[in-house]
């Protein structure tokens, strides 16, 4: 899979980032280039005089602007594959992801849930919320920061208190707004374009999670919610990114984090 525009295969020329990207090349952040099977090795030219074959997985460092540029192709290819997927399609993986987070055992422990209102075709999390409501269980869900933009959290207490905000998006409307602080909330549900295997997340580019999660406490679990079709080797991260604990698709539970028996499902 090819992210960044630098990375050429095997037998071509490819261009120096010097001369792609000149007025960033000296500014340097970490990127994640994905994972190459040996078949499907790529040349990769880090200056005029050197030349490597760099066989994947790797870091190279490159500039913030080549990394913002990695970033919107990754999240263009991921959006067009979660749109290929069939609204069925959607609803029966949405129904089996929603399945396993009510298996794990911390979700049953959990004095608050909160959780984002999935749209569009992201993972439906609609079928959690009303459950939860109906069995009388605290859930917070996000709302967009009036004025400085944002995010913070808000108790939801009936599902007809939502409204779409401004980017479309359900939140409980002004007269319903309680406030919920970040720190007190356990249990995270969290969306993404695309994930990877190392906790690794790619949001919409907003960087309102990471913001807001960035005030939760160091107890807290970030569980990133993901159609198998947006796992990829390795997204581009930064240092104020922050990774998931762990992350559930319809087909399996990817533990991140070192805590014991995080995923132990219960039968």
């Amino acid at each position: 899979m090819q992210v960044c525009p630098a990375v050429k295969t095997e037998g071509s020329s490819p261009p120096h980032c010097s001369q792609i990207f000149p007025r960033v090349f000296d500014s340097y952040h970490l990127l994640i280039v994905p994972r190459l099977s040996d078949t499907s090795r790529r040349r990769f030219r880090t200056s005029p005089a050197v030349e490597q074959v760099v066989s994947a997985p790797f870091v190279m460092r490159v500039g913030h602007s080549v990394q913002e540029e990695c970033k919107t192709d990754l999240r263009r290819r991921l959006r067009q594959a979660r749109k290929s997927l069939s609204l069925p399609q959607r609803q029966e993986k949405s129904r089996r992801i929603i399945d396993r987070c009510r298996r794990l055992p911390f979700f049953a422990g959990a004095t608050i849930v909160c959780s984002f209102i999935g749209r569009g075709d992201e993972v439906d999390t609609s079928i959690l919320l009303r459950q939860l409501l109906r069995e009388g269980r605290r859930v917070a869900v996000p709302s967009q920061r009036t004025g400085t933009g944002g995010q913070v959290f808000s108790e939801l207490f009936r599902w007809q208190d939502l409204t779409p905000n401004s980017l479309g998006i359900l939140e409980p409307h002004r007269d319903a707004l309680r406030l919920v602080s970040t720190a007190s909330i356990p249990l995270f549900f969290i969306p993404g374009v695309g994930f990877d295997e190392g906790g690794g997340r790619i949001g919409q580019g907003r960087g309102y999670y990471d913001q807001a999660l960035s005030e939760s406490s160091p107890r807290a679990l970030r569980v990133g919610l993901s159609f198998e079709i947006q796992i990829v080797d390795h997204v581009p991260v930064a240092d104020h990114d922050l990774p998931m604990d762990i992350i559930i698709t319809e087909n399996r539970v990817i533990e991140i984090s070192s805590r014991p028996t995080l995923t132990k499902e219960v039968c």
